[in-house]
């Protein structure tokens, strides 16, 4: 598709903004909803204002022009299934954005392949209407026990995928739910296939490296967590079959331990109880 390189009048853009954010001045903006009937974000239409954080783009709009949103420093967009085309600079200067899409529409792949965060609209809508919450592990344990479910967010990347628990003493002995559910977990850390990373505990993978996650229980609970991402404990700790992963993994919380250490802080516990503070933290600067 050839969009011209026609930029919107200026009287007509400010005019927009003052209407949908009783406003006078466009660099006041910091969140931004373009009203229903849009079929077009013209080019440069908001570029450069530096103080905007989040735009949702209305579910009418099939295009987003060239430099649309540049230099925004965006932290999020959302945009959903109406739009086919976005040009290759619609949102060039907003490194760090998180894009709030679905799954399998045009803007999720444009967002991935460009590098951007992705998150599940979905997920989006359920982490900005829940509390989070950073409990003792003995809380955790009760109130999500073995057989229990939930969603993993991990937020360096934006992906999420469907869990398990079935069992853990100090943390969380963790399964993944389904074949989508690993092939997900996988991609996280740059793999196809999830038994590769099978007790691979070496520097140079750094697949054992805690990672901020955010876990979402299925009984309204939202948990900053860190997962230890190295499949291991096969058989004994493979409890559902035909997942597309052999053994389980560990999610940690703040007070959590390994298997065998349960009174050394080494530098591994030091790490998980970073993520753990560190996912909390990232939740309360986006959705709080």
């Amino acid at each position: 598709m050839i969009r011209s390189n026609r930029k919107p009048l200026f009287l007509a853009g400010v005019c927009l903004l003052v209407l949908l954010l009783g406003m006078t001045t466009a660099s006041a903006m910091t969140q931004l909803t373009l009203p229903s009937g849009m079929t077009e974000v013209e080019e440069e239409a908001f570029a450069d204002v530096s103080t905007l954080e989040s735009v949702v783009v209305p579910e009418t709009v099939t295009a987003i022009c060239s430099k649309a949103f540049a230099n925004c420093e965006l932290t999020y967009v959302t945009v959903y299934n109406s739009v086919s085309y976005i040009a290759d600079d619609a949102f060039d200067g907003n490194d760090g954005m998180i894009a709030c899409v679905n799954a399998g529409s045009y803007a999720y792949t444009w967002f991935l392949n460009k590098g951007y965060s992705i998150m599940p609209l979905d997920v989006y809508a359920t982490l900005s209407g829940m509390t989070c919450e950073i409990p003792t592990w003995s809380v955790v344990s009760s109130a999500w026990p073995g057989g229990s479910q939930g969603i993993l967010y991990d937020i360096s990347t934006g992906k999420s995928f469907k869990i398990k628990r079935w069992a853990g003493g100090n943390h969380a002995d963790i399964e993944t739910l389904t074949t989508e559910d690993t092939q997900v977990f996988a991609s996280i850390y740059g793999v196809s296939d999830a038994n590769d990373m099978y007790e691979d505990y070496s520097a140079a993978s750094g697949y054992w490296e805690p990672r901020a996650c955010l876990l979402i229980t299925t009984d309204g609970h939202l948990y900053a967590c860190s997962l230890q991402g190295v499949p291991h404990n096969y058989p004994s700790g493979d409890t559902t079959p035909n997942n597309g992963m052999n053994g389980q993994l560990c999610l940690w919380f703040t007070d959590s331990w390994g298997h065998s250490n349960t009174s050394t802080v080494t530098n591994t516990v030091k790490k998980h109880r970073a993520a753990v503070t560190a996912a909390y933290t990232w939740w309360k600067d986006n959705f709080q």
